[in-house]
């Protein structure tokens, strides 16, 4: 048989027993002592490039973390904000100071998404915070014009760590660690093809047993192995267990931002209602003045 070609974006985690197959196989057999050399150095190989490839993967999340913190602070102080232009609107969301800043969208709505929309939205806040005639919106200025600074970066820092990943999977020592693990398998499984006709007590298909045969996936782009089904479904877990932290973050986000706004309404009644109290007792005090005359 053809030695199948691991794909480019197979993940590492299948390719090693690939290796160690094969390794086992030359090992194990008197013939297959000229090719282990190449096999052990892959082995070595492998594991260079395999801790790469997690220190790429760490900087991707450590970016990730940090532009999930900056969001929690972008929020607090979008929290902040709104209570404040909803205190100074007496909790009117139709006034046109509520609808300069959040447009018709409720907290919860406007906080939704992580940074994106609301960065952008959050960065058009800055003139008008700055040259706010409210000095309790005008404080909050110099904060978000940090938290965008580091909003930025976070995201550059992402972005960044990405590239290189990818630079190092497409182009770089991950590809070509599988373009010579290619190589040589392919190298090798022609050497041992030889032997058949040099020693006619060996079955046609002797290169082929020293190389794992997997099933494919319908598409054929990438071998199912047992380990790559175990790390899918160990991946698939995990992304799971985050949607659902993320479901149960959201809806206790809504719940807080609900109670908030109640909070809002309620201090604002009492302060309407503190203002009618005042209002009735001047009426009063006039009234009696009036009728003294």
């Amino acid at each position: 048989m053809a030695i199948r070609t691991i794909q480019p974006r197979t993940s590492l985690s299948s390719v090693l027993p690939e290796i160690t197959y094969t390794r086992g196989r030359l090992k194990a057999h008197p013939l297959g002592a000229p090719h282990i050399a190449a096999f052990d150095a892959l082995r070595a190989e492998w594991t260079t490039v395999h801790d790469k490839e997690l220190v790429l993967r760490d900087a991707i999340t450590d970016a990730q973390a940090f532009i999930e913190h900056v969001d929690d602070l972008l929020d607090t102080l979008a929290n902040a904000i709104i209570h404040a232009i909803l205190t100074i609107t007496n909790g009117d969301r139709t006034h046109a100071l509520y609808k300069h800043y959040l447009g018709n969208k409720t907290p919860t709505d406007f906080k939704r998404p992580v940074l994106g929309g609301q960065l952008e939205a959050m960065k058009a806040w800055q003139p008008s915070l700055a040259a706010s005639e409210h000095a309790a919106l005008k404080a909050f200025a110099p904060t978000l014009g940090e938290l965008v600074v580091q909003a930025n970066d976070a995201i550059a820092a992402k972005a960044a760590a990405e590239t290189a990943r990818d630079q190092f999977r497409d182009f770089g020592e991950r590809k070509k660690f599988i373009d010579k693990l290619n190589g040589t398998r392919k190298e090798t499984h022609g050497a041992l093809a030889k032997l058949p006709h040099e020693h006619s007590n060996l079955p046609a298909n002797f290169a082929d047993r020293f190389f794992r045969r997997e099933a494919r996936t319908e598409q054929g782009d990438e071998e199912v192995t047992i380990a790559s089904v175990k790390t899918s479904i160990v991946e698939l877990q995990k992304e799971l267990a985050a949607r659902q932290k993320l479901l149960a973050d959201l809806e206790a986000e809504e719940a807080k931002a609900a109670e908030a706004v109640v909070n809002a309404d309620k201090e604002a009644l009492a302060a309407l209602e503190a203002q009618m109290a005042e209002a009735q007792a001047k009426a009063t005090a006039l009234r009696a003045k009036i009728e003294a005359k």
